[in-house]
């Protein structure tokens, strides 16, 4: 609560870093707690020195162009439009990704609770706002579990009634209407913005095991690939991969 990092507060307690992850991979009560502690610290008045924090309900579009970096517009895109704070895991996590090599793999390992998938579907949102013909592949242990995340984008991107959400009002309508050819159901979806002349959707879900090939995405986005279900396919998951 008193804002000190992982290493700065073990210290204190004559403890290591490795420590408190274990005990936040091992304990869900400890994860909680530490979770919430953190958000503790990130008081009221501390969010609104946060200079992408808006004050109002009205704001202007939050836009790539106007930040120095990838990570900053995206810590400040998903705290104008989804209200999360980015803490200091998840800028980690944000600058592993912008200093990714082209073509290369960024292995994210934190304990579970830690938001994540979070931050991954949030900056999959930032990116296609700022450019419409960005693809990407959600891909999951099954299927299932990589449609459950593209629902929560697609829940994101669509109209539920009352005021206009302000990510609708400055970059949507993301949902086409009618026979545009552009699909929009469980697997895939194609925003109304993307003007590609190739087939292939702006975000797919995949599970680990299904057909990957003749796909061209931009980025890949591996979550929870394994589990003691499918344990015995670890050569083929790699073999895929």
């Amino acid at each position: 609560r008193m804002g000190k990092t992982p290493i700065e507060a073990m210290a204190e307690v004559g403890r290591s870093d490795k420590t408190f992850y274990r005990w936040m991979y091992e304990s869900p009560k400890f994860a909680r707690g530490a979770k919430a502690a953190q958000e503790a610290w990130l008081s009221q008045e501390r969010r609104e020195q946060m200079p992408w924090r808006t004050q109002q309900d009205e704001f202007e579009p939050i836009l790539r162009k106007d930040f120095k970096t990838w990570t900053e517009y995206q810590v400040a895109f998903r705290k104008a439009y989804f209200n999360h704070d980015t803490f200091e895991h998840q800028w980690l996590i944000l600058e592993a990704m912008e200093n990714a090599p082209r073509g290369g793999i960024t292995e994210i390992l934190i304990p579970p609770e830690w938001t994540k998938s979070t931050v991954v579907l949030d900056t999959i949102i930032g990116d296609i706002c700022d450019d419409p013909n960005m693809r990407f592949a959600i891909v999951s242990e099954g299927q299932d579990l990589a449609r459950k995340m593209l629902f929560r984008e697609q829940q994101r991107m669509t109209y539920q009634g009352g005021k206009v959400p302000p990510l609708i009002e400055h970059f949507g309508p993301f949902k086409a209407e009618g026979n545009t050819g552009k699909k929009w159901n469980a697997s895939e979806v194609t925003i109304m913005a993307s003007t590609h002349d190739e087939q292939d959707p702006t975000i797919q879900s995949i599970g680990v095991t299904g057909a990957i090939g003749g796909y061209r995405w931009d980025r890949v986005y591996l979550d929870d690939l394994q589990s003691q279900r499918n344990y015995s396919a670890t050569e083929t998951i790699v073999a895929k991969i």
